[in-house]
């Protein structure tokens, strides 16, 4: 009989034992599913800010070249003035610079002669310059 009830005790503490460790991995095997399910719902919010990244970077770089565009084109029709306002000015300096060097040969002072062509064509340039613009403005 003794034997019997070691048996039986035995038997009882196996089963409580199982029962324990059942339990515990039923709990480890929720904490598993749990994580999955969280690893998912944080994968699909890292897509979404990734997706979401994406697109503002390619909103800031649309910026960028739409800014770089309207730049240009300004860039290229103020250039287009400036080469237009130089080809109106060319044969007034050409004129100025004849008339110059004919009237320092005429003088005769060289040295003095090129001071004057400088001072001429720099005051000339920016007079016509600035009354070919104010007159564009108008």
């Amino acid at each position: 009989m003794l034997y019997e009830e070691a048996l039986a005790k035995e038997k009882s503490r196996h089963m409580l034992e199982e029962k324990t460790l059942r339990e515990s991995l039923q709990e480890q095997e929720m904490q598993v599913i749990a994580s999955r399910r969280e690893i998912t719902v944080l994968k699909d919010k890292m897509g979404r800010v990734h997706s979401n990244k994406l697109e503002e970077q390619e909103e800031i770089l649309n910026d960028l070249r739409q800014k770089y565009d309207r730049e240009k084109a300004l860039l290229q029709e103020e250039n287009r003035k400036l080469t237009s306002d130089l080809e109106k000015v060319r044969p007034i300096f050409l004129s100025h610079f004849v008339l110059l060097l004919l009237a320092g040969l005429l003088v005769g002072d060289v040295s003095l002669f090129i001071i004057i062509i400088f001072k001429s064509l720099s005051l000339n340039t920016y007079t016509h310059i600035k009354s070919s613009t104010s007159h564009s403005d108008v």
